[in-house]
């Protein structure tokens, strides 16, 4: 991303990826429990994507989606 100066980044991730900022939230702690026994290695992933993203001189947007579903197409607004 240096290399191509890729100054900006907007990324989707999990509630996996922890911020300093966040609340205790029971709820996005099960999830992450869920997730972590059952699925470990991809637990990991996450987590590592989103270390990735702890870079000092990159500005990053990780948004966090707790429940995707197979539902219709909502309205995009670009700006």
């Amino acid at each position: 991303m240096r290399r191509h100066s890729v100054k900006q980044i907007f990324a989707m991730g999990t509630f996996c990826i922890t911020d300093t900022k966040d609340q205790s939230s029971l709820i996005a702690y099960l999830m992450v429990s869920i997730i972590w026994m059952f699925g470990r290695s991809t637990w990991q992933q996450v987590v590592n994507i989103g270390k990735t993203f702890n870079a000092k001189d990159l500005d990053w947007t990780i948004y966090r989606l707790g429940l995707v579903t197979n539902g219709g197409d909502g309205h995009t607004c670009w700006r």
